[in-house]
């Protein structure tokens, strides 16, 4: 069993937060960042300064899928808070639509009982899958699962917040916006328990897939063409990302091109400090380049390497190939997953050399930080090891920590 003066020893002396910057020499590790209750967890993640984690535990038989009991670990005292449901989330409806159809009445009284209650079972199995930590901001944590699409975390509390949205994005000032494609954005405050609609002014023209807030309440929005065109057999639909003020009117626009519609980034990285932005498709990374686009440019273009050796990625114009990929997938393919915490540097896996990279968001000068050799000498031999998929999940905490599922029990990656 660990102690919890070697808990403090080993991760609260090499945590102080520092900023992600090129000239540091990448000397990743493994650090232990076991509870001293002596039961093992995964790290899945952590708050921006690294003095919280954000452990799981997986439990057996919570149906209908996997049962999880999460808890924020504070490094310096040991303390252990369970996550809980936040007051406004509406945890006998969360239950019932679990249960429902899927267990029997003397089963869900089981369940209810053994978590005492409704919102003690929802908090546990309402992921469905292993959730990822997909934003850092401060103290609070975004999450995604299959169970509730994003989930916001506070890392000081526990309260757990489930937004049942495809995409979500902590601003500078806690404040998230949450899409749904064909839905209006709604906004969650920090102190109000009910998200309110932002007021985004429509020409019915566009629907916002992803967006972040701004500082003075505006936000930056990647957005898909409603009307869509068919060509070839394909169909085609303008994309855009749109810079709006707190009243939702349009300030300045960037042009994305047409695209396939099912190819219209949803995941959208913008650093306010830079002016910089990085928008993805995921499920298409390996067919088309990230767009990336500065705040003032009047079209956005393919961030790509030439090769996994180069110093410098280049933002070039689209440029598609006869098989219906774009140019700037053949020898690299990248893909972001998150921004420093001074939105200065964006985090970058390439695939087909399953390594980790950093990327100033000025010069758009790389570097490694984590290679597919490094990364299978941290883990060692595992047969079930996939670089790919434990790269792409990794939680990113906009410092030097990196949490997730596929690093060991009580292990958090840390890079410098």
């Amino acid at each position: 069993m660990k102690t919890l003066l070697s808990l403090v020893l080993t991760v609260c002396l090499l945590l102080a937060p520092q900023a992600l910057v090129l000239s540091d020499v990448a000397t990743p590790r493994l650090l232990d960042v076991a509870a001293p209750d002596g039961e093992p967890s995964f790290v899945i993640g952590a708050n921006q300064d690294g003095a919280r984690f954000l452990m799981a535990r997986v439990l057996p038989d919570v149906p209908p899928m996997v049962g999880l009991d999460m808890f924020i670990l504070d490094a310096a005292s040991g303390v252990q808070t369970p996550l809980h449901l936040a007051d406004s989330a509406d945890a006998s409806g969360i239950a019932m639509r679990l249960l429902m159809g899927r267990v029997g009445q003397d089963e869900a009284d089981a369940l209810l009982e053994r978590f005492g209650g409704a919102a003690g079972y929802a908090i546990r199995a309402m992921w469905m899958d292993r959730p990822m930590v997909v934003q850092c901001r401060g103290d609070l944590l975004m999450l995604r699962s299959g169970g509730v699409g994003c989930a916001l975390v506070d890392m000081t509390t526990g309260e757990t917040r489930p937004l049942n949205t495809s995409s979500a994005t902590i601003g500078p000032d806690g404040r998230v916006i949450a899409c749904n494609p064909a839905e209006p954005m709604r906004v969650f405050e920090p102190k109000l328990p009910m998200p309110v609609p932002f007021p985004l002014a429509s020409d019915g023209e566009f629907m916002t897939l992803s967006a972040t807030p701004l500082a003075g309440g505006g936000a930056v929005c990647a957005q898909r063409g409603i009307k869509m065109e068919n060509i070839d057999g394909g169909l085609l639909a303008a994309a855009r990302f749109a810079f709006v003020n707190a009243d939702g009117a349009p300030v300045e626009t960037v042009d994305a091109g047409e695209m396939p519609f099912n190819m219209t980034p949803d995941r959208l990285f913008y650093s306010e400090q830079a002016g910089v932005g990085i928008a993805i498709k995921p499920s298409y990374a390996m067919m088309r380049p990230p767009l990336i686009f500065r705040k003032g440019d009047s079209s956005a273009r393919h961030l790509i390497m030439e090769s996994p050796d180069a110093t410098v990625a280049q933002a070039l114009p689209p440029e598609k190939n006869p098989d219906g990929t774009f140019a700037g997938t053949e020898a690299c393919v990248l893909f972001p997953i998150g921004l420093s915490g001074d939105g200065a540097v964006a985090l970058l896996v390439e695939l087909k050399s399953a390594s980790l990279l950093r990327m100033d968001l000025q010069t758009l000068a790389v570097a490694p930080v984590l290679t597919n050799a490094q990364m299978s000498g941290l883990l060692g031999d595992r047969e079930d090891f996939k670089p790919m998929i434990a790269l792409t999940s990794l939680g990113y905490n906009g410092g030097q920590l990196l949490g997730s599922w596929h690093l060991p029990e009580d292990k958090i990656l840390q890079l410098f």
